[in-house]
């Protein structure tokens, strides 16, 4: 089953491993056509406040916004079980299930998000001219931070299960920006350990590498390790060291 955008159909590939990913993304947009009046309806009731959606006008659509948190919360309720959907009772059975599912997960994802949002805007606010002027670097240095984790259409890449660490991620930004005036070399030192694994994360988009699997954990992993230099109290997802960084930089060139 290949996903035909408003409709989905069949075809034949050369490898087992294109065949099951195209499938994943059939069987997702044949449910998602199932679930048509249920998706409809929680766009139409997002639950997005007027605070968060203000600071996201900055950077896209608030239709687009909630479009994409309608298929990321489609995509978290379904996970992999599209993969081993092979017959109608198969799929039935996918249906009652997400459907049953969705509104609470909506609501909760609805709500990382808003928070995000929100936390977003105040952190962007707060890197202004003045700031920038009296510490560049590091203005640069989270303003990259900020541009990687929001920009339009991030929903519809994000792994779905991922943004439950935004509100975390955000407020670590938040905690640093308000210790750095306190001890800004003790800022600079953190920042030091860093900037050698984000540049090279940078230097990967630049060259297009492709985003698989072992990019994204890299990239995540560096995110919780800002969170163990710069709010160890909010506590990080996982163990994560220089050592460890150095290891999921080797993995991907």
């Amino acid at each position: 089953v290949i996903d035909q955008q408003d409709a989905v159909g069949l075809r034949l590939f050369d490898t087992a491993e294109e065949a099951a990913l195209e499938h994943h993304h059939g069987v997702l947009r044949l449910l998602a056509l199932k679930l048509d009046s249920k998706l409809r309806n929680l766009r139409k009731h997002h639950g997005l406040s007027a605070a968060g959606l203000m600071a996201w006008s900055v950077i896209g659509s608030a239709e687009k916004l909630v479009d994409g948190l309608v298929q990321n919360t489609l995509f978290l309720a379904a996970g992999d079980r599209p993969f081993h959907v092979r017959d109608e009772a198969a799929f039935r059975a996918l249906v009652q299930d997400v459907r049953s599912q969705l509104g609470l997960l909506f609501r909760r994802q609805a709500g990382f998000l808003d928070k995000s949002l929100q936390a977003w805007g105040e952190i962007s606010s707060a890197l202004d001219d003045r700031f920038y002027n009296h510490r560049p670097g590091v203005f640069n240095d989270m303003r990259s931070q900020l541009d990687d984790m929001l920009y339009e259409g991030f929903l519809h890449e994000l792994t779905p299960a991922r943004l439950e660490d935004y509100p975390r991620y955000l407020e670590a930004m938040r905690i640093r920006l308000q210790s750095v005036e306190k001890d800004p070399q003790r800022d600079a030192t953190r920042m030091q350990e860093i900037e050698p694994f984000w540049q090279r994360y940078l230097q990967f988009l630049e060259a297009g590498r492709d985003y698989d699997e072992d990019m994204d954990s890299y990239r995540w992993l560096m995110e919780e390790f800002r969170v163990s230099l710069f709010a160890q109290q909010l506590g990080a997802r996982t163990k994560v060291s220089v050592q460890r960084l150095q290891k999921a930089m080797r993995k991907i060139g």
